[in-house]
């Protein structure tokens, strides 16, 4: 008679009563110990091992915080799934590490298989499959905060802390790629606002512990005073990034600002609140001449009153580098001291930040302040939840008690060749020069200035004459 060999399922062969089944069909007997678990083997009828199966490796998820304590440490270090297949990882540099920068995704993704690639079965039953066929390109940030696979919300940090990150681009005056850890905010969802934000403050409290940062620092970058722990569009209002998208707005829609999540980080690590106002005046004789700076203010009456006792050669820029003080470039209501929640109107030939001009129909809007940036940029909407419109200069603005400015517009010609400026004032950048003869047309005036409808800026009108 053929022997078949019995397969049996136990613990251990010298446990008996562990047995939970005996199998001659082999694969049937690999099903069930499967099933039945890691401490399980099988065992032919020598009492060999002859199937154990593998026993599965987990993704270890770090413990909560609580009572005020931090949730990352030493000993319960945030995940890390370093993405050395990416280009940014290869060809990466080490930093000098100066602070802390949050940017909100654009991807519209939460959950972060989108942004961390692993083809490590563990990681995979974590994040979720990552059908991303870009990833060569991913981890362009060094950490992401969005939700795993079973919706938990987690941070997962991608380069290590120390390595550029190429994610906020860069300004007119420098980069915070070259210093600050970038953390991404994927999932900017308003019901999971509470546990996001809580993430965010508590790896960014973590990051100052191992990197000795103060929550309320200042670096230097050239002229500039920037916070060690700031978010995109700070970094971009600073001419430090290139990331457009808006950290700010995602906080003040759910009641929170900058100021309080430097607060909070700062709680967290117990740390005495003590914020020291970020410099966004600046007294010089012209923006190009640093040299000659004599001081730089928070307040911009306080500039006011350093400039007026410097002398006539000085004048108050802000961090765009604008002239603000004494030439036209104030508030069209300078005693005005404007404040979130407030409404206010545009006035007619107005372009926002970014230099698109103003539709019409924003003209004629009763407008409400969501925002009000360091520099003074002040950040506008129809409503207190309506889509953000943009950021504009004070001068462009009145409150909407003022009554509207009418202007007719006319055309003039021009009787000297004369520049063509980003504002009204001679120290204001210029970007083209005009022709004697030409002829432009006029929509709005500032103090002496004209600006041109074609869109290219503002001109000295001394140099024309009305047609």
């Amino acid at each position: 008679m053929e022997f078949k060999e019995t397969y049996r399922i136990r613990k251990d062969w010298s446990d008996p009563k562990s047995q939970i089944g005996a199998y001659i069909n082999f694969d049937n007997a690999i099903a069930a110990c499967d099933k039945a678990g890691a401490e399980y083997k099988i065992y032919d009828s020598k009492g060999e091992v002859v199937y154990a199966p593998k026993e599965e490796i987990k993704i270890k998820i770090p413990e909560e915080g609580g009572n005020g304590e931090v949730r990352y440490s030493e000993k319960n270090r945030p995940l890390c799934c370093l993405q050395t297949q990416s280009v940014y990882y290869k060809k990466n540099s080490v930093m000098p590490l100066r602070g802390i920068l949050w940017l909100l995704s654009k991807e519209n993704n939460p959950y972060l298989n989108n942004y961390i690639y692993s083809d490590d079965e563990a990681w995979i039953k974590t994040l979720g499959y990552n059908d991303n066929k870009n990833y060569s390109k991913s981890a362009e940030s060094h950490a992401f905060i969005g939700r795993l696979d079973n919706d938990t919300i987690i941070t997962i940090q991608g380069m290590p802390w120390n390595y550029h990150s190429y994610d906020c681009g860069g300004g007119l005056k420098g980069s915070c790629a070259n210093g600050w850890i970038q953390i991404k905010i994927c999932d900017d969802s308003q019901e999971n606002f509470e546990k996001v934000y809580k993430e965010i403050c508590e790896i960014s409290a973590y990051l100052c512990r191992l990197c000795n940062f103060d929550p309320y620092g200042l670096n230097t970058v050239g002229n500039i005073k920037v916070p060690t722990i700031l978010c995109d569009k700070e970094a971009y209002s600073l001419n430090l990034s290139n990331y457009s998208n808006d950290t700010t707005n995602w906080l003040l829609a759910n009641g929170k600002t900058m100021k309080e999540a430097r607060d909070d980080i700062a709680e967290l690590l117990g740390v005495k609140k003590d914020y020291t106002p970020i410099p966004a005046y600046f007294v010089r004789s012209s923006w190009e001449n640093i040299n000659s700076q004599i001081g730089e203010f928070a307040e911009l009456e306080e500039a006011k009153a350093a400039c007026d006792e410097a002398g006539e050669e000085y004048e108050v820029y802000n961090t765009q580098g604008i002239a603000i003080y004494p030439e036209g470039l104030e508030s069209a209501a300078a005693d005005v001291e404007y404040k979130v929640g407030q409404n206010v109107r545009v006035v007619p030939g107005a372009t926002y930040v970014t230099g698109t001009p103003v539709p019409n129909w924003v003209l004629k809007a009763k407008l409400y302040i969501r925002e009000i940036y360091k520099n003074g940029d002040i950040v506008v909407s129809t409503g207190k939840k309506d889509a953000l419109l943009g950021a504009l200069h004070t001068f462009y603005l009145q409150p909407y008690t003022t009554p509207v400015t009418t202007f007719d517009p006319y055309v003039v010609e021009i009787i000297n060749d004369t520049m063509v400026r980003t504002g009204p004032a001679n120290n204001n950048t210029i970007v083209s020069s005009l022709k004697k003869h030409e002829m432009y047309t006029i929509i709005s005036e500032r103090q002496g200035w004209g600006k041109l409808k074609n869109g290219q800026g503002w001109i000295n009108l001394s140099y024309t004459k009305k047609i």
